[in-house]
């Protein structure tokens, strides 16, 4: 066993999880631990008198199994000049939306140039739930003399959203 008085991990076991390539979530299962136990023994946080190759921490994400993303120059400036949604960018690169969120905002790359997002939209995406209503109904809306209690159950939406709608702190986007 291992010198911790509580471990279920032998210091053979915590040396072969250090040493082996197999994703945490299978290390996991095998050994009867959690995948965070995992992610402690493989960089050292525990067992740290047992010998075995120790590993970095990621610098994205949870997880020091976690592949990082390392991305040159170009390609940062390639990625903060392409206006597509970012699921689809992430897609192409094979990462996550948060990878590509963060590069357009400047948040990580920010040495390597490129125009950042100014805001947390890009073209054909919006953070958050989808809208309920259209930009024609959200019109009629502001437009209307009828109540926002009458308002919101012909359109299913809650009386204070109407009230918002009017007031231009929801939809300001629409005109």
């Amino acid at each position: 066993m291992s010198t911790h008085s509580r471990s279920r991990l032998t210091a053979r076991e915590v040396i072969a999880i250090r040493k082996s390539k197999k994703p945490q979530r299978e290390l996991a299962e095998k050994y009867g631990v959690s995948v965070t136990t995992i992610s402690h023994v493989q960089t050292g946080r525990t067992h740290r008198d047992v010998g075995g190759p120790i590993r970095e921490p990621s610098l994205y994400g949870k997880g020091s199994n976690r592949i990082t993303s390392h991305f040159d120059d170009e390609t940062v400036r390639h990625i903060r000049n392409d206006r597509r949604p970012i699921n689809l960018i992430a897609d192409d690169h094979g990462v996550s939306y948060g990878v590509i969120y963060k590069i357009k905002k400047g948040i990580t790359y920010r040495e390597s140039g490129g125009p950042l997002m100014k805001d947390s939209t890009v073209v054909g995406m919006r953070r958050g739930r989808p809208r309920k209503l259209t930009p024609r109904q959200v019109k009629k809306i502001r437009s209307s003399s009828k109540t926002a209690k009458r308002l919101s159950s012909i359109y299913k939406v809650s009386p204070a959203t109407i009230h918002m709608i009017r007031t231009g702190s929801a939809y300001s986007d629409v005109e």
